[in-house]
């Protein structure tokens, strides 16, 4: 069978990809395809598999659209690339496509993508064809360019000796102004070295070799040598991971020329003994031949520069991450759900009436976990907003705690059944305070111990008396899954914390939602605690002061 189009495929989700495929087929368009999900994978395929079209998903969690683009510019521009996603938005994709991108198809109108991708085809071909002309047309150009040359050779010829004579007069002139510059910085060397004292900039001089033949006093207040110090010994309070970059740059500007600048650490010996970063620049002093005589040069002082970029630095890295992050898990629950919707769409097509009610039921049942997974996400991202600006207000009630713990259970119990929870009532008890932000804190601990606990399945959760007795009460829940390094304590409970980079590839999520568990507790005048060790389990607990005594 002979397939008249190759498709490469960008897709992480086989399910999309299943959907893509039939959508493709429905519409009957004769076709062979690869699916990759990597950098290198994408690379290979351009390069061995020789697609006719590229579609894309816009975010993948090791690759992305943007950069799968980007390769596809430089290795195949005139390869049509498509990005069939859900979630950039009509606005994004109008960008994309002003940007060079052939076009967009949304993931919930798969029915009109095999008319795009003929488009894009007959496109592609007619720029093809045109490219050919515009060859041609440059051919041509070229050897008009080149008969006009040969036009203008002879006047260039009469222009020339002219210019010779020219050259002749001002070397003469030159050599003029050289003498009498030569007076005026013997005059003024004085005066150099005193407005060099004044600078707060350490200043120096070297010949045309680069030896270094003068420092300002700033140098010495720095470095804390004497004066008539070995001026080459400077090297030594260089920074030894910087020695070889500095020779490579001023071995360079005195062979060339061209002014000198680079970044490096010096050694604070008369102070504190540590590196500071300084910026150095110099610049060249040539004669009439161009020949270079002096070196002028500064080193200034970029040391806090220098940290503020560097922390400004991790800083758009972090959030650059979480922005990909984000991104990803708010999709998966997206994909998720309209990849179950268009199979209940399916399954009422083909059924002619006789529906399967147990797989419409899972069905719906998954789309509602989806949905609510969705929701926590976008309310915990409100909530750090909120907590932010200082508008995370409280509903404060009258309300009893243990109904409130039972009930949100028993919630949880609805859409989880691989796992016990036992809910022990050592003291009953009501409290004042907002009761949906408590229930969100008690959903969290008992989310967190589920996903922590793939391999146990009992959960404790006990509501009992606090650590002042009668004046407080406390709901722990006990999970005994990986459990958490002690040094970690601390920092759990920090906005956008992760416990450590392999349980992020395993266990999802923003690491927002203890940040928020703990601001709430903490507004109802309460503390959270933590008891866990590595592999043994962990005991998140939160305390609240009583609106009675416990009965």
């Amino acid at each position: 069978m002979t397939f008249s189009l190759k498709i490469l495929l960008l897709e992480d989700n086989q399910d999309d990809a299943d959907l893509l495929h039939r959508e493709l087929k429905k519409s009957g368009l004769n076709f062979i395809s690869e699916i990759v999900q990597t950098r290198q994978d994408f690379e290979n395929a351009i390069q061995n598999f020789n697609p006719d079209i590229i579609l894309s998903d816009y975010s993948l969690p090791a690759f992305d659209a943007l950069s799968a683009f980007r390769i596809r510019q430089k290795r195949c521009p005139h390869i049509p690339f498509i990005i069939v996603s859900g979630i950039i938005g009509d606005e994004n994709a109008v960008e994309l496509i002003k940007n060079g991108v052939t076009d967009y198809a949304p993931k919930n109108k798969l029915f009109a993508l095999s008319q795009k991708i003929s488009r894009a085809l007959k496109d592609a071909e007619e720029r093809k064809e045109k490219e050919i002309i515009t060859e041609k047309l440059q051919q041509q150009t070229a050897e008009l360019i080149i008969a006009n040359r040969e036009l203008v050779f002879q006047n260039e010829e009469k222009e020339k000796q002219s210019a010779e004579l020219n050259i002749a007069y001002k070397k003469l002139q030159e050599a003029s102004e050289e003498l009498q510059l030569q007076e005026v910085i013997q005059l003024s060397e004085k005066s150099f070295r005193q407005l060099a004292d004044l600078m707060p900039q350490i200043v120096w001089t070297a010949s045309g070799d680069g030896s270094i033949n003068y420092f300002n006093k700033q140098w010495f207040e720095y470095t804390g040598f004497e004066e008539g110090h070995d001026r080459q010994s400077w090297i030594a309070i260089l920074h030894a991971d910087d020695v070889q970059q500095w020779q490579e740059t001023f071995n360079n500007s005195i062979k060339t020329g061209t002014p000198y600048q680079i970044e490096f650490r010096f050694k604070d010996r008369k102070h504190t003994g540590t590196y500071r970063w300084f910026l150095c620049r110099a610049l060249p002093v040539k004669d009439s031949e161009e020949n270079i005589t002096k070196w002028i040069g500064t080193c200034t002082d970029i040391n806090d520069a220098k940290r503020i970029q560097e922390d400004l630095q991790q800083t758009e890295q972090r959030r650059a991450d979480f922005i990909k992050m984000v991104s990803h898990e708010l999709k998966t629950p997206v994909t998720s759900i309209k990849g179950y919707v268009q199979l209940l769409l399916m399954i009422i097509e083909e059924a002619e009436g006789k529906y399967n009610p147990s797989q419409i039921k899972n069905s719906l049942s998954r789309i509602n976990y989806q949905v609510s997974r969705l929701t926590r996400l976008i309310t915990e991202m409100l909530d750090v907003s909120r907590i932010e600006t200082g508008k995370l207000e409280l509903q404060n009630t009258l309300f009893s705690l243990n109904d409130l713990v039972t009930e949100t259970v028993e919630d949880i119990l609805h859409t989880n059944t691989r796992h016990t929870i036992n809910i022990y009532h050592d003291v009953t008890c009501t409290i004042v305070g907002d009761r949906d932000r408590i229930e969100q804190v008690v959903i969290n601990f008992v989310a967190n111990a589920i996903k922590y606990s793939p391999d146990n399945s009992e959960i404790d959760v006990r509501i009992q008396a606090g650590e002042n007795g009668k004046n407080e009460v406390a709901v722990s829940v006990k999970d005994y899954g990986i459990g958490i390094d002690t040094i970690e304590h601390k920092k759990i409970f920090e906005r956008f914390y992760r416990v450590s980079e392999e349980n992020e590839q395993t266990y999802p999520g923003f690491g927002i939602g203890l940040f928020i568990a703990k601001e709430i507790i903490e507004r109802h005048n309460g503390f959270i605690k933590i008891e866990s060790e590595k592999k043994k389990g962990a005991v998140f607990s939160f305390t609240l002061p009583l609106a009675t005594d416990s009965v």
